[in-house]
């Protein structure tokens, strides 16, 4: 391969191919090399000198038995991510990149027979990932280095290093000096879950994430020590089941219970939360991507310092009992339920005094919704909605700065005479063919709108806004490129900036005596040309001339016709 003609080359993905080896001298032209992928590939050996520009570099799952590759890199002091594996992992190999200050250190341990004691220690790095890790001799060396190397450690597709000695997994948790800690693609029973979690409780780890994790065997009530933690956060993604006959008390009971400040837990496929029995710490919930009702916490007095509450794409039905769902939640400042297919009848609506921003995109909602609204919320999401006006006999929103109205029925701005305080507002995507000057006057305290992707119609009426417009560009988000004419035909994509049409096309008062006048004078003329030189005479003169010649040419007809009848 020869790449010496990419003299500004910065990006080069060459990974999932047949790649065995790299010429001497391959990178010499390439000096604005930033970001090379050769992972994936069958490479044994590696001669190149790689440019000292070169801030990404991935050369995992190869055939590499040493990491003797490792000691060409010495020199690439910009690099913040590595990725790289061999069978072997040597002190004297890793070495040679220990003075670089590492980002993000990516470790293939898919091959690996042999691993020295100390060798992951000399790297320096914010961010150790380990993956592929199965059950070898040297383990639990490796691990105990592992979770000594940087602050933040992720495993990925290593369920095998759980099935150890428990006490080797403590006594490496407990010499620990990982704070936050990622678990990722693996499957484990209920037992050896719970286990690592009351491991990881009372280590120094204060955020712990599972992904892609899929939970086996029978799950039963277990006794869990919450107390003595350093943890704060628990974030669990796209977690499966195995198992469907338990008593999933016994599960939700385990997590309410937390002494934390964030849990999250999406794409779980939670049916329900149980309110925590005493006062809660939780100042963060978030269960997204779940299959919740609104039936959750309708009665719950304990989450009493919740913040932010996140339950976007569950089974809420009803707003009225969302907002009941938050009554008793007296800290609680913003809400999330969007992707939801809520419904309200104009019920009572009983809201947290505290909450002050509130997400409903994607809601099906219609007009009526703003008489359900807490008065003193500062932010409302509503874009993707079914609404096409603000009713007038609703309440001020005082308070309100933040407005998305995008991607609703609306046919002109809002009334901003209800909502003093507005700073941004957006209503994009709607079916706004013109604003008009009343509600574009009314909005004038708005710093930031944007009105983009409306169907506008070119005609005499858009030349008000667009003059307004003019006057301050900053205003209007996306102008000019995301404000086209979409009618008339004509004008189909041309951008409102670029739209001209002449004042006389749409002022009355200047287009009846363009049309007028020129008339008036033409019968003036003709009057005095008429009166002064005699022109009816010569028209009656003509008007005589054309009847004579008529009848000279009808009486020669004749006399023709009779010679005819009557020859003998």
């Amino acid at each position: 391969t020869d790449l010496n003609y990419l003299l500004q080359l910065k990006v080069l993905y060459i990974s999932y191919n047949l790649l065995t080896g790299l010429k001497k001298g391959i990178f010499d032209s390439n000096k604005h090399l930033e970001h090379l992928d050769l992972s994936n590939n069958k490479l044994e050996n590696v001669s190149c000198t790689f440019p000292d520009n070169l801030r990404y570099l991935d050369i995992s799952y190869n055939n590499f038995i040493t990491l003797s590759v490792c000691k060409g890199l010495g020199n690439l002091l910009k690099l913040e991510y590595l990725g790289f594996g061999a069978q072997q992992i040597l002190q004297a190999d890793i070495e040679a990149i220990s003075k670089l200050k590492l980002q993000s250190v990516f470790l293939d341990l898919k091959n690996l027979t042999n691993y020295q004691n100390g060798s992951l220690l000399m790297l320096n790095t914010k961010y150790l990932h380990l993956a592929s890790l199965s059950m070898t001799n040297d383990i639990f060396s490796l691990l105990f280095d592992a979770v000594n190397v940087s602050e933040s450690l992720e495993l990925s597709k290593c369920a095998d290093v759980f099935f150890i000695q428990p006490s080797y997994i403590t006594a490496i948790a407990k010499n620990s000096r990982v704070t936050d800690f990622t678990m990722n693609s693996l499957s484990l029973s209920w037992d050896i879950l719970t286990f690592i979690l009351q491991v990881i409780w009372h280590s120094p780890v204060n955020k712990f994430q599972v992904s892609e994790f899929t939970l086996q065997g029978m799950i039963h009530k277990v006794q869990f020590d919450y107390s003595n933690s350093s943890m704060k956060e628990l974030h669990l993604h796209n977690i499966q089941s195995k198992v469907f006959l338990f008593d999933q008390t016994i599960l939700y009971r385990l997590f309410s219970e937390m002494n934390i400040e964030i849990l999250t837990i999406t794409s779980a496929n939670l049916l329900f939360m149980e309110c925590p029995l005493k006062p809660s710490s939780f100042q963060l919930l978030d269960f997204t991507g779940n299959a919740m009702s609104d039936d959750v916490f309708q009665t719950c007095e304990t989450l009493t310092k919740l913040r932010t509450f996140i339950m976007a794409d569950n089974k809420l039905q009803k707003l009225a009992k969302v907002s009941s769902m938050t009554n008793k939640m007296i800290s609680l400042h913003h809400l999330d339920v969007s992707r939801n297919q809520l419904d309200y009848n104009e019920e009572e609506c009983s809201w947290s005094q505290s909450i002050t921003e509130i997400n409903l995109s994607f809601c099906s909602l219609t007009n009526s919704v703003f008489k359900c609204l807490p008065k003193n919320i500062t932010w409302l999401n509503l874009s993707k909605n079914d609404i096409a006006f603000v009713p007038l006999d609703i309440a001020y929103f005082e308070k309100l700065e933040y407005l998305n109205l995008a991607y609703n029925r609306f046919f002109d701005l809002p009334d901003c005479t209800f909502l003093p305080h507005l700073i941004a507002l957006q209503v994009e995507n709607n079916q706004i063919p013109y604003p008009t000057t009343e509600f574009i006057h009314r909005c004038d305290n708005v710093s930031s709108i944007n009105m983009g992707q409306n169907p506008f119609h070119c005609f005499c009426e858009i030349r008000t806004f667009i003059s307004e417009v003019r006057k301050s560009p900053g205003k209007m988000i996306g102008w000019p490129e995301n404000y086209v004419c979409e009618h008339p035909d004509n004008l189909n994509g041309v951008m409102l900036a670029d739209f001209y049409m002449p004042e006389i096309y749409c002022n009355i008062f200047i287009l009846v005596p363009v049309i007028v006048v020129p008339i008036i004078i033409v019968l003036v003329l003709l009057f005095i040309i008429c009166k002064y030189c005699d022109i009816l005479w010569y028209l009656k003169m003509i008007w005589q001339w054309t009847q004579t010649k008529h009848r000279t040419r009808t009486s020669k007809r004749d006399y023709w016709e009779l010679g005819r009848d009557f020859d003998f």
